[in-house]
């Protein structure tokens, strides 16, 4: 009897929990716990990873390097099949690993002349267009006539006129913590813009922050970007987003009248630098990594997030997470969690579809897995969104889509912080 009853008392309260919603205002009571223990979590301790062999290549003439920031590649050898070919392995950092293969490497030759390369990867597969560009700085798409891409064999071949003169090839643009922290200087010379380390890196690297605060208000909202190395329209649209809150608009004056952004520009520059396909140097795959914090990059990140945010004057209104792959897609917290009356989500999504030519591809996802969004809602009581930018969306779209998603989250949130 005395059993019966304990499973009748057990089963309600689960029935309970899972009809309880958050508060459509959130709080900064902790939602996560020493009990909280994801579901198939991947495993977050350090791995051996291969680090690569920078040097030039000479094969023929014509010359191969990989020694600069982002640069990767594994082998460059002669295909004697034809003449002046080479084949050019791509290696990842270690394995098991996401197909996101990254390559980036110099060329240049003796003598101008016409040069055939295949791309072949180890534990992979292509992903990435090759971009081109004469100074490593301004960048174009190769073109069609030039590339094709071997879906059977999971090659790629390329058609490149050579010279004395470098010319760069990456699987995109090079957005390396040179790059970054340039762009990140730039905006620290705004008065109400600072900028800090939270901490460093396997190597030393720094993990910086940019704080906007133009008020006392304590409302916050949370950027965070390129977690995954190639990820590097995510990394524009990052910065494309925090751009258009710092603009001379009425919305951004009135916008930082009343909320802070907390932005971290770059959060694996070990990985970024390294030319990494995925993972940092710890080899591990920093979006799983977000309830163990075994690696620098989220352990520091996290706890200087805590520290600044977890008090009773703060509240913590939104989070962000940039990110690439194939096609623009969102990747909310399902209304499970949040449902649509209440959500600032549903609301921003609807007002940007109805500013864009094309609709935002969505899916939604359940709190379970240990990545940033799902530790921002759980940590912070706030909602959070996964942010994703096709790899080949015209750099030009990715901008508007961005000035479009800062605006509209500026709207609604002003308007829920005056309710």
């Amino acid at each position: 009897m005395i059993k019966n009853i304990f499973t009748l008392f057990f089963c309600f309260n689960l029935v309970v929990l899972a009809s309880c919603q958050p508060p459509e205002q959130p709080t900064n009571i902790s939602l996560s716990g020493e009990s909280y223990d994801p579901p198939n979590s991947t495993d977050t301790r350090s791995k051996p990873i291969l680090f690569q062999k920078r040097k030039t290549f000479q094969v023929n003439g014509i010359y191969v390097s990989n020694e600069f920031y982002g640069g990767r590649i594994d082998n460059v050898q002669a295909d004697n099949r034809k003449k002046n070919s080479l084949i050019i392995t791509i290696a990842p950092e270690n394995f098991p690993i996401n197909h996101s293969a990254w390559y980036a490497f110099r060329i240049w030759s003796d003598e101008e002349k016409d040069v055939s390369i295949k791309l072949i990867y180890k534990e992979g597969r292509h992903r990435y267009i090759p971009k081109i560009s004469s100074d490593g700085e301004n960048w174009k798409t190769i073109s069609s006539q030039y590339f094709r891409h071997n879906e059977r064999k999971e090659t790629a071949e390329l058609q490149l006129r050579v010279s004395p003169n470098s010319l760069w090839i990456s699987a995109q643009e090079l957005m390396t913590s040179k790059e970054v922290f340039a762009w990140a200087d730039t905006l620290q010379q705004m008065e109400y813009v600072t900028g800090d380390t939270v901490g460093y890196s396997t190597l030393n690297k720094a993990i910086r922050v940019l704080k906007i605060a133009e008020t006392e208000q304590k409302n916050i909202v949370i950027v965070l970007s390129r977690q995954h190395p190639p990820e590097v329209t995510g990394q524009f649209a990052a910065q494309y987003f925090v751009e258009t809150i710092l603009d001379s608009s009425d919305l951004a004056r009135r916008f930082r009248k009343k909320f802070q952004v907390i932005a971290f520009p770059l959060i694996n520059p070990d990985g970024a630098d390294q030319g990494h396909w995925r993972h940092n140097v710890g080899g591990v795959d920093l979006n799983r990594d977000w309830h163990k914090f075994r690696q620098p990059e989220t352990k520091n990140v996290s706890e200087y997030l805590k520290k600044e945010l977890l008090n009773d004057s703060t509240r913590v209104w939104y989070g962000f997470d940039f990110h690439s792959t194939g096609s623009d897609i969102l990747y909310p917290i399902s209304n499970d969690y949040i449902p649509d009356e209440s959500s600032i989500t549903r609301l921003w999504i609807d007002n940007m579809n109805l500013r864009l030519p094309n609709k935002w591809e969505e899916e939604p996802f359940d709190i379970s897995s240990p990545i940033a969004k799902n530790w921002i809602y759980r940590t912070f009581g706030a909602e959070a969104i996964t942010y994703e930018i096709g790899d080949e969306t015209p750099r030009d779209f990715v901008k508007l889509k961005s000035k479009i998603a800062a605006e509209e989250m500026m709207k609604i949130l002003l308007i829920r912080v005056n309710r």
